[in-house]
């Protein structure tokens, strides 16, 4: 079961987290809305047309859950969502969701179909077996790139979530 954990945590773009707070449900709200800003459509970084943002993160804070993500150049950054909850022992807890946006994960799709369609040639210029590995290794390239840069900022906007929100990982 521990390879199988191990598989799942470093190779699917999708990850969900408990963690307890110290602040209270209202605190955590007041919290992230002071480093999120609106959801922009279009998001102009340089030039006269430049947004002026100061905040990391863009979305929405509600009383008891949130959705943001951070604001980056990087095309595989995740979409955050949270559920905030206190128990009657007046003990807060955060879950949290992070994936990939829908049409980032179509667009890898997409991507990955049509490195299918042009390798489709390969297989009247070599064996089946040869073709087969430049597929899969196109394949795994383009799976890699996205689950490294995905992981890479899931890490780092956990590592934030925790300093900000004084989350700490529930011990059993």
């Amino acid at each position: 079961m521990e390879f199988l954990d191990l598989i799942k945590n470093y190779t699917v773009p999708f990850e969900r987290h408990v963690y307890h707070s110290s602040l209270s449900g209202k605190e955590i709200q007041v919290t992230l809305s002071d480093v999120v800003e609106p959801k922009k459509f279009i998001r102009i970084s340089k030039g006269i047309f430049a947004s002026t943002n100061t905040k990391p993160y863009e979305g929405c804070v509600r009383e008891y859950d949130f959705k943001i993500q951070r604001i980056t150049h990087n095309s595989y950054a995740p979409l955050i969502k949270g559920e905030v909850s206190t128990s009657l022992d007046n003990k807060t807890t955060v879950k949290i969701t992070i994936r990939l946006k829908y049409y980032r994960t179509l667009f890898l799709l997409i991507f990955i179909l049509i490195l299918l369609g042009m390798n489709r040639d390969l297989l009247f210029e070599y064996t089946f077996f040869q073709s087969a590995y430049y597929s899969l290794l196109l394949l795994s390239i383009g799976f890699i790139i996205a689950v490294v840069f995905f992981k890479y900022e899931s890490a780092k906007s956990r590592r934030y979530l925790k300093r900000l929100l004084s989350l700490v990982e529930p011990t059993e």
